[in-house]
Formats: structure tokens, C-alpha cells, sequence
């Protein structure tokens, strides 16, 4: 069993990049080859939570015999009424937004506040 921090989450790095879903479907994928390889080649079965089920499921459309099954809980971006087609490798992000919140001295700030175990909980009981 594996548990993985995805890039900018948990104890990985946060550098100043675009943490895209082409990013975090890469590192999946990636770290899929790495698992593969000490297992003999054998497909995986694969368990996402909310937003990273985005990330999963993309990783499973693009190389299906990486996986053996795959599991998305809470999925996120399933249940919207109306649709995003933007062009390819697009998000919704708002760079100015992103500016606003990556300045000190609140972005540290921030980040504590949204990473304190109180609001980890909340969120993990609402899966």
C-alpha cells in the first residue's frame, strides 16, 4: 500500500509553480511506473479522495493497463450542471487571485490556517 502526497500537498516541496491537472496526472503517472516496476509489472488498483480523484481518473483514461481498478471517493468536478470546455490543458484558475494570495505576509498565514487539523477534519468527514 502506498499513500501519496501529490505535488504542493502534504510534506512534498510548495514551489512557485502552476500546479496544474497536467502536473499532478504526470506525477501520478510517474509514480505508477515506479510502483509497477518493483511489483513484477502487475496493474495497480487505485484509491482517490475529492479533488486528486480528478487526477486519478485522468491518469486512468490516458494509460488504462497501468490499472487494475480504480476507486474515486467524493469525487470532485462530477456533479456540475454546467459544463467547462476550455482548450486543452486549461483550468479555472484565477492568476490574479493566485498573485494575491502567494504575497506575504498572508500566504503563510493562509496555508497554516487551511492545513490545521480541525480543517482537515472537516473536510475528511464530509467523505
Amino acid at each position: 500500500m502506498y499513500a501519496i502526497d501529490l505535488p504542493g500537498y502534504g510534506a512534498s516541496d510548495r514551489p512557485a509553480r502552476a500546479y496544474t491537472p497536467r502536473l499532478m496526472t504526470d506525477a501520478i503517472l510517474a509514480l505508477i511506473e515506479v510502483m509497477r516496476a518493483r511489483h513484477l509489472g502487475r496493474s495497480i488498483d487505485a484509491v482517490a479522495v475529492s479533488l486528486s480523484s480528478e487526477y486519478l481518473a485522468r491518469a486512468a483514461v490516458e494509460h488504462p493497463p497501468s490499472f487494475r481498478t480504480v476507486s474515486l471517493v467524493s469525487a470532485t468536478g462530477l456533479n456540475r450542471i454546467k459544463r467547462f470546455d476550455g482548450p486543452p490543458g486549461s483550468t479555472r484558475g484565477k492568476s490574479w487571485l493566485l498573485e494575491l494570495l502567494g504575497r506575504a505576509p498572508w500566504s503563510e498565514a493562509l496555508f497554516r490556517l487551511l492545513t490545521r487539523r480541525a480543517v482537515i477534519r472537516f473536510f475528511l468527514e464530509k467523505t
